[in-house]
């Protein structure tokens, strides 16, 4: 099984499967929503992760060779040598996620990371189709975050499938319909969790950065406290819940249009550095921009 796995994840066929896959449930998850009388985006906004999305992937061929090559470079000198096997595999998968918080943590964090993740909050509409839109610019900064695991031993190509495991799963919480029993809920992230995190709502600003594992946000004391959860839970299921960024930044003009949706962001980092200095690429934003 390991074999075939690495096989199709060296001929990126694994990527190819799982973005069908998502394609096929986000059909199904509209017509779910439907049938549910809930409201879904716009066609413009949905052409507009869409192509979000298409840009991301051509953004991984600008800026990743060099990340690659640095990776495998680092990788000489690992401590360790992971294998394809299942107990490999799950501790890659627990070391991914925990670098994964940390990094999605930063990119709130830290004013010139936010100009890159904006891109993914700017949508006022939470689902599959906008699950992995991501700023072209994606892969030129965050993804370093990730190079410590070549010095653990996480060969590059483990890393690859392990990284689309982690991402299927986060894009899944996106959807309403991905909601686990309260005790699977200690230790995932679900739906009511990921769809707080993109709230609009200043009682959960910086909260929920969890990936696939819940348990970071609790031990590093992140996750939003109860009682704000156990409201949002029922606005969740009421449908009450406002998302996307305030300001001009959530506006369909930034949101519908994927290409000023990548620069608007760098745009407002740019306006922040002339009125904070360079503070303002490691300072948090400010009101979203």
């Amino acid at each position: 099984m390991w074999d075939a796995i690495r096989r199709l994840v060296q001929t990126n066929e694994l990527e190819l499967i799982m973005y069908a896959l998502l394609l096929v449930l986000f059909l199904l998850e509209s017509q779910v929503y439907s049938a549910m009388r809930l409201r879904a985006e716009s066609l413009r906004e949905f052409a507009s992760n869409v192509v979000a999305i298409l840009l991301h992937n051509l953004g991984k061929y600008v800026f990743l060779p060099p990340l690659v090559v640095f990776y495998l470079w680092l990788f000489k000198f690992r401590v360790f040598d992971f294998g394809w096997n299942t107990i490999d595999f799950l501790v890659a998968l627990i070391l991914v996620d925990l670098t994964y918080y940390v990094h999605h943590r930063s990119m709130h964090r830290i004013g010139l990371l936010w100009a890159i993740h904006a891109v993914h909050h700017q949508p006022r509409f939470v689902n599959l189709s906008m699950a992995t839109r991501l700023s072209f610019f994606n892969k030129a900064l965050t993804y370093w975050f990730y190079l410590p695991l070549a010095l653990v031993g996480v060969p590059l190509p483990l890393l690859a499938f392990v990284g689309l495991v982690n991402g299927f799963y986060q894009a899944m919480t996106h959807s309403r319909t991905w909601r686990l029993h309260t005790v699977l809920r200690l230790i995932f992230v679900d739906s009511r969790d990921h769809h707080l995190h993109h709230s609009r709502s200043q009682d959960v600003y910086d909260r929920n950065y969890g990936g696939m594992f819940s348990v970071w946000d609790r031990l590093f004391r992140t996750r939003a406290a109860r009682s704000v959860s156990e409201k949002f839970d029922q606005d969740f299921l009421e449908g009450r819940v406002e998302y996307g960024l305030p300001g001009e930044s959530g506006q369909p003009g930034v949101v519908n249009n994927p290409f000023w949706a990548n620069l608007y962001p760098v745009v407002m980092l740019g306006r922040n550095l002339r009125l904070r200095g360079l503070a303002a690429l490691w300072r948090p934003p400010v009101d979203g921009a």
